[in-house]
């Protein structure tokens, strides 16, 4: 493991500044950006640290559901009675994925930003269309768990679990960036590799998901 740099934000606009480039990402849980790191998929310079980030973390009432903040872990999620009450899917969906360990760990938001799982795109030795090169060798090669359709330029699937069930519920996704916010329908926000293959998700360089609503 190449050695890097730990930046620790106390605020959205000063995590923006941190991250200047795909050499400095962000991380939460760290349960996706980590293995990543350590099979010398990436080697950034600089993480950007998101866990002291106040009002990043915790699930309150709104006045038409709930607010999810982007840190609060999966187990906090699938635990919570609001949750189980009112959005049982989203629920049973988390307390079926992983280990008790990693629910502990990850969190909501990480999920619906962390790269696909495909072993091509995770393995230092290969190029592809989603690591700046061209092609698709899961196309031809091993591809279970792989998409059947609209495989032409990548084959990947979203590795978010919880994606479905948050497009089923009709959810938004606060994004900030800087001190600009916005939200958008987590129909609009996972990206297929024909619409981009370098992103999986309609975020910009500089902005983070702060919180999921419903």
């Amino acid at each position: 493991m190449k050695p890097f740099k730990v930046a620790i934000p106390k605020s959205v606009e000063q995590a923006s500044r941190f991250q200047k480039s795909d050499d400095s990402p962000f991380i939460a849980g760290g349960t996706d950006l980590l293995a990543r790191i350590k099979e010398y998929v990436v080697q950034p310079e600089t993480i950007v640290d998101l866990k002291r980030i106040e009002g990043m973390t915790g699930i309150t009432s709104t006045d038409d559901g709930i607010r999810i903040g982007a840190l609060t872990t999966m187990n906090e999620v699938a635990t919570d009675g609001s949750v189980t009450d009112d959005y049982p899917a989203l629920s049973e969906t988390i307390m079926n994925a992983a280990t008790p360990q990693i629910r502990n760990m990850a969190t909501i938001g990480g999920n619906i930003c962390q790269k696909p799982r495909c072993w091509y795109l995770r393995h230092e030795g290969y190029s592809c269309a989603k690591n700046g090169g061209s092609g698709c060798w899961a196309r031809e090669g091993e591809n279970e768990f792989h998409a059947i359709f609209d495989n032409q330029v990548c084959a990947v699937t979203s590795p978010s679990n919880v994606a479905p069930v948050l497009v089923a519920y009709s959810a938004l996704i606060e994004i900030q960036g800087g001190e600009e916010k916005r939200e958008i329908p987590a129909e609009d926000f996972f990206i297929t590799p024909d619409q981009d293959p370098g992103r999986e998700v309609l975020l910009e360089p500089g902005e983070v998901v702060i919180s999921i609503h419903l």
